[in-house]
């Protein structure tokens, strides 16, 4: 297991909440950002994949977890501060952060083995427990009543959030084949060296100092 470059995931946090707002703060601003529109590429976030990487490579499950969670977050109180907090915070809109929670955990299977085809194959099922939860909270919590509480309204629902998945689903694939590659790796991961030397650092950070009187 490993330890994350501070700086790298700081930068790449910020830019999961960014790239998650930025719809709709382009809208609030007179832009066309429609699913029509070519403007802007609507799901093309690594937030999935390293949600994914996160549980299979860092020593801490906590914090693999919490900061891909945190950054999503961040990205709605983003939203929220653009177009209003009921597009966000709307009912079971926790459902979203359950599948995402969901989607984290499918990155155990990758903590022993991590070859590529595992990493597709583990990346799809983590994007499709995503897909199974969240549509399932807007079937459950529809307050428009467009899909009715019977099986058939849930297949209408989760037919009706395909054209939303779709990019999702190829960004997670993506961007997972991207971060599981040594290249990836290297840039995410320190090294056991680098590693040693910050833990040296928090240690000479934390010891106390001695201050000694003279004369």
């Amino acid at each position: 297991m490993h330890q994350p470059r501070r700086s790298t995931l700081a930068a790449l946090l910020i830019y999961i909440a960014v790239v998650k707002a930025m719809p709709f703060l382009l809208s609030h601003f007179g832009l066309d950002t429609t699913r029509e529109s070519t403007v802007y590429l609507w799901g093309l976030t690594p937030v999935f994949a390293l949600g994914i990487f996160g549980v299979a490579r860092f020593r801490q499950l906590g914090t693999a977890m919490l900061l891909p969670l945190l950054a999503w977050f961040c990205g709605d109180l983003l939203i929220g501060a653009a177009m209003g907090y009921d597009w966000v915070f709307y009912p079971g809109w926790f459902m979203t952060y359950l599948g995402f929670a969901a989607l984290c955990f499918s990155g155990l299977l990758l903590r022993k083995s991590s070859a590529m085809p595992q990493v597709l194959a583990t990346s799809l099922l983590g994007s499709v427990l995503f897909f199974l939860v969240s549509n399932f909270g807007s079937w459950c919590w529809d307050i428009g009543e467009a899909y009715p509480r019977t099986l058939s309204g849930l297949m209408t629902c989760y037919i009706a959030g395909i054209p939303f998945y779709k990019m999702h689903l190829i960004s997670t694939l993506a961007f997972s084949a991207l971060l599981f590659s040594p290249l990836g790796e290297n840039f995410l991961l320190t090294t056991h060296a680098e590693a040693s030397d910050e833990s040296h650092a928090d240690d000479l950070v934390r010891q106390p100092v001695v201050v000694t009187r003279v004369g």
